[in-house]
């Protein structure tokens, strides 16, 4: 079983996630942004954090708060190598770049793009889990 912990500020979302992945036996916490995020991952050891790109801070919309929390959790030597996973409802396009790409190149172990296969999804989780 492990610690994961979700940053999505879409409340149905992010329930449908925890429930998946405790379904699953893991033990899951779920912030809406990266503040608290960032909050809960020195106060818990995870051994997965799952974010979405885009979401909400202090009530405005974070365009890349994902992308953010990423860097921050590179730059932390206490975090540094926690294994994370991005789940985004951005698709490129000439006006939007490719989230997943650019969260790949920053380190994370995947990028869905939502909605999800479910079945992709818990391989790649159980897969960079070790399970």
């Amino acid at each position: 079983m492990a610690q994961i912990l979700i940053m999505e500020d879409d409340i149905h979302f992010a329930f449908e996630l925890r429930m998946l992945l405790e379904n699953e036996g893991h033990s899951v916490e779920w912030t809406k942004n990266a503040t608290d995020a960032f909050t809960a991952l020195h106060d818990t050891q995870f051994d997965l954090v799952i974010t979405d790109i885009f979401v909400s801070e202090d009530g405005k919309m974070v365009p890349d708060g994902g992308t953010k929390l990423q860097g921050r959790l590179r730059a932390d030597p206490k975090l540094s190598k926690l294994p994370v996973i991005v789940i985004t409802a951005s698709r490129p396009s000439e006006f939007s770049p490719d989230y997943g790409t650019l969260s790949t190149a920053l380190g994370a172990k995947a990028a869905f793009t939502k909605p999800i296969n479910v079945k992709k999804f818990i391989a790649k989780v159980d897969e960079v889990l070790g399970d």
